[in-house]
């Protein structure tokens, strides 16, 4: 038997041991689950979500896509944030 565990650390391990990476593909079409939205006055509609497949850039034309793959809306990129727990960074 293993020598006792007692710390966080030997939980972790076991985590990063179980349960594989995310397959993402980043030369793929831009995939993003939106989990949030807000209005912002200066900056328009933002949208907080997980990339999964693809980037993006300032300046590039994305579309909202329903699930039956019908074009809700469209809209030019003009800022990216990226979130570090409670902090926002500009990209």
């Amino acid at each position: 038997m293993d020598k006792p565990k007692d710390s966080v650390k030997d939980l972790l391990d076991v985590v990063i041991k179980a349960i594989p990476p995310p397959n993402l593909n980043p030369d793929g079409d831009l995939k993003m689950l939106i989990t949030q939205t807000s209005s912002n006055q200066y900056f328009g509609k933002m949208l907080i979500g997980r990339i999964s497949s693809g980037s993006i850039s300032i300046g590039d034309k994305i579309a909202a896509v329903k699930q039956d793959g019908e074009v809700e809306s469209t809209a030019k990129v003009v800022r990216i944030q990226k979130r570090f727990g409670m902090l926002d960074m500009d990209l």
